[in-house]
């Protein structure tokens, strides 16, 4: 799973087997191991209470969780995309979107073999 941050958006970026996983199990995560023995949990949660996206941050770890029923509908179809937007203090928010990977157009140096086909391919 990848992780993108950029200012007051989160994008979470799934493979085809995250996406299975997920379906099938209801939770996806990933950390980032750092040599001082700490590390960064990130993960995303399906839960049936849930209507719409919600984001938690604590002891090192974001937690994102969703729909189970949205989760199914957007792992089973050809649906790219789940978004939604979290109000912030100050008249701001926070944008999260959870993606399935394309394999990109041109070369890269990474093993894609997971990643979804893209669609201009």
């Amino acid at each position: 799973m990848k992780l993108r941050i950029k200012g007051n958006s989160i994008r979470f970026r799934l493979t085809q087997s995250e996406v299975k996983i997920f379906e099938q199990t209801g939770t996806v995560r990933d950390r980032i191991n750092f040599p001082n023995g700490l590390s960064f949990t990130y993960e995303i949660k399906a839960e049936s209470s849930i209507e719409n996206l919600e984001a938690v941050y604590d002891e090192n770890k974001i937690t994102l969780k969703a729909s189970i029923s949205k989760i199914r509908e957007w792992a089973l179809s050809d649906e790219v995309t789940i978004s939604g937007s979290l109000e912030l203090p100050n008249d701001e928010n926070l944008t999260i979107l959870i993606e399935k990977d394309f394999k990109c157009l041109s070369p890269r140096d990474e093993d894609e073999s997971d990643m979804f086909p893209h669609p201009k391919q």
